[in-house]
């Protein structure tokens, strides 16, 4: 399996994390590790994505095709994939496995 790692800077509107992961699915890619989260720029938001995909994807392609989604302003490939895994799984492992533990956490 080949993991690819991708930075996405957006502008904040309701439906645009929505399409850029749709991009992935569209190529048989399944999102292993999103990170999303507001930048200092207002009315931007900013998501790390770490794909892994069963056959090998063309990854400039994706990019073209993610540049071309609405509302996305910059699309950068991450050349240290294992690097960003290492900084997204400690937080992966501390999140809620089920619907229910996370609004148990909310009450």
């Amino acid at each position: 399996m080949e993991r690819h790692a991708l930075s996405v800077t957006a502008e904040n509107h309701p439906g645009v994390l929505v399409k850029v992961c749709g991009q992935f699915s569209t190529r048989s890619a399944n999102i292993q590790y999103l990170a999303a989260a507001p930048t200092d720029q207002r009315g931007l938001s900013h998501m790390t994505i770490v794909v892994r995909a069963d056959q090998a994807i063309d990854v400039q392609d994706l990019v073209e095709h993610m540049e071309k989604v609405q509302h996305v302003t910059a699309v950068e490939v991450i050349e240290d994939v294992e690097g960003v895994i290492a900084e997204l799984e400690p937080i992966s492992e501390r999140a809620p496995r089920t619907v229910g533990s996370l609004t148990q956490r909310a009450y």
